[in-house]
């Protein structure tokens, strides 16, 4: 099993992506490598592939990290379910 966050962060374009796109990565460096478990897509939508009792814990790691920046924060969905494919993104 694994879980699957789908997140698109609110309000980006009243900040440079300069501010919040290197958080949001670091934060999501720390559950998985570029891109096998996570990647940037639409400039301001990620995927993160984790353990799904990490889901949560992540989820609110990246919420927390992003609701630092004024006007900015992160709406997100948490998948589970089994492997079917194994794809390189």
């Amino acid at each position: 099993m694994i879980a699957v966050i789908t997140g698109d962060i609110v309000n980006s374009r009243t900040e440079t992506a300069n501010k919040w796109q290197p958080l949001l990565k670091a934060v999501l460096s720390q559950y998985g490598k570029e891109p096998k478990n996570w990647e940037l897509y639409r400039g301001d939508s990620f995927q993160l592939r984790l353990t799904p009792d990490l889901a949560l814990q992540a989820a609110i790691h990246v919420k927390s990290t992003i609701k630092q920046l004024a006007n900015l924060d992160v709406r997100m969905a948490i998948g589970v379910g089994k492997i079917e494919t194994d794809a390189k993104k």
